[in-house]
């Protein structure tokens, strides 16, 4: 019977989706499963997530509304843990916080007032805003690389597939400019500039090296001979 109160409220809540969407996110449930939910979280203008797509999931248990659902985003964003349980206050992780007069659109609107901003919290992580624009970037690939995105938000991949296009072709026209990578939180970070390989800047340095030590050479060589000639100097002098 919770079962099935869950489902005709997730039913309406679905409805109102339609008739007044959520800016900048997407969502339907599962085909197969009403309590399993999908969306896409499109990155707002002048923020490091802008020109992203994040695909995230959501649960719900069948005493819904009257119990929160679970929270994930699985697109790797730079903000939150892929594929982990965030901590929300309309989240599973806050059932005393939960109102049941709260709905999808309102669980969505919260989650993408708290991605944007910088408070921390369970599964979130911390990252650069660069690493964040770098994640934005990958993310489009990332989504139309994976099946649900494509099965669940058919509208999106036409506009996904151009953008990838226009990303990569001025790559390949340009090969010696370097594409970035998603950074690897476990990677060591990097505290030094890079070493310089070119051997012709060997060669220069390694002239500029001999100059300076036969400079160094000379000028002994002269205050050794001026000392001497001091000394006969002043020999001559006394005698």
């Amino acid at each position: 019977m919770a079962e099935k109160s869950a489902v005709m409220r997730l039913q309406k809540d679905f409805k109102r989706l339609l008739q007044d969407p959520v800016p900048y996110v997407s969502a339907c449930p599962k085909p197969n499963n009403l309590l399993e939910w999908y969306y896409v979280v499109r990155g707002p203008e002048q923020t490091p997530y802008e020109g992203g797509y994040y695909l995230g999931r959501l649960i719900f248990p069948v005493e819904y509304p009257f119990k929160p659902p679970s929270i994930m985003i699985l697109t790797p964003n730079g903000r939150f843990a892929p594929n982990q349980r965030l901590c929300l206050s309309m989240s599973d992780f806050h059932p005393e916080s939960w109102n049941p007069a709260w709905n999808v659109g309102t669980i969505l609107c919260g989650l993408v007032s708290f991605m944007t901003g910088s408070q921390s919290t369970v599964g979130s992580i911390n990252t650069t805003e660069t690493e964040k624009r770098v994640f934005a970037r990958a993310s489009i690939p990332w989504n139309l690389n994976n099946d649900t995105f494509r099965k669940l938000f058919p509208d999106f991949v036409p506009e996904l597939e151009k953008k990838h296009r226009e990303a990569v072709l001025p790559a390949e026209s340009s090969p010696n400019e370097s594409v970035p990578n998603v950074p690897d939180s476990n990677a060591a970070k990097q505290t030094g500039p890079e070493p310089n390989n070119n051997p012709a800047n060997d060669a220069r340095r390694n002239r500029h090296a001999i100059s300076g030590k036969w400079l160094r050479i000379l000028v002994v060589a002269g205050l050794a001979a001026f000392a001497v000639a001091v000394r006969a100097f002043s020999h001559s002098f006394s005698s």
